[in-house]
């Protein structure tokens, strides 16, 4: 813990098992943990902490509770106890204020299909494509096995926020952090884009996977290996890592790079 904060107090709540203890491994603390599947009971352990949080609140009186969506419920115990939310939001500035914004253009899906530029107030050809907003639609906008979808998550608390912190920075995402503070008139904190430590020494890591990884890497020519990052929370079906390779390929042959 950095030596700035470490006179600070956590305070642990286990996750709650399900009644079907087969739905989640028993390690799985977080969604980037789990197949997308597997998160909507996740969500449903989540809920399970709600006394125990509830039972904490009235006891220390926070001044402040920061949340992020999973845990709805939260706004109801922020009212009994007269306590102000702050919204953390791990998705970028970016993704959040187009889909206010489309979202307030008419009806899902088919509004994150069209550009939204007079929503953001500046120029933007960001639409999603008609296979992608179904997905993000099923994804996002269908309630699953805990009663709820993730958008009534979300668009619960942050309408109950007094203001959004957001993993980003102005050097970033300037433009979509304005245009969010606009959509939603609630001040909008960056707090940097909270990057995980450097490991210098690779001897330390003990991932035997990642060792191989690097070894395999190691024996490459200089020059011959690309890498494609799609973020920790995208996790791409078999078919869907097939077209990348494809269309990799086929840029590849008509020397594009």
């Amino acid at each position: 813990m950095p030596h700035d904060i470490a006179n600070k107090i956590l305070v642990e709540f286990p996750l709650p098992s399900l009644d079907d203890n087969t739905l989640l491994p028993e390690d799985a603390e977080a969604s980037v943990d789990l197949p997308l599947e597997k998160i909507q009971y996740l969500k449903a352990a989540y809920d399970l902490l709600r006394e125990p949080i509830k039972k904490f609140i009235a006891d220390q009186k926070p001044d402040w509770i920061i949340v992020d969506f999973f845990q709805n419920w939260i706004v109801e115990i922020a009212e009994t106890y007269d306590i102000p939310i702050i919204h953390f939001s791990v998705f970028s500035a970016a993704s959040r204020a187009f889909l206010i914004a489309a979202r307030a253009s008419g009806p899902m899906p088919e509004s994150v299909t069209l550009p939204v530029s007079e929503k953001l107030h500046f120029p933007s050809t960001l639409p999603y494509r008609s296979y992608e907003a179904a997905e993000l639609f099923s994804l996002s906008f269908q309630e699953d096995a805990s009663g709820e979808s993730y958008a009534q998550r979300s668009a619960k608390v942050l309408r109950a926020c007094r203001a959004v912190a957001i993993r980003s920075c102005k050097e970033f995402e300037g433009d979509y952090l304005d245009a969010m503070h606009k959509l939603i008139s609630k001040p909008i904190i960056p707090v940097g884009l909270l990057s995980p430590p450097l490991c210098v020494d690779l001897n330390i890591n003990r991932d035997q996977s990642w060792q191989r990884l690097l070894k395999w890497l190691n024996q490459q020519n200089p020059r011959s290996v690309l890498f494609v990052g799609l973020g920790s929370e995208c996790k791409p079906s078999k078919d869907q890592v097939y077209e990348i390779a494809h269309g990799i390929d086929e840029r590849k042959s008509k020397k594009s790079y």
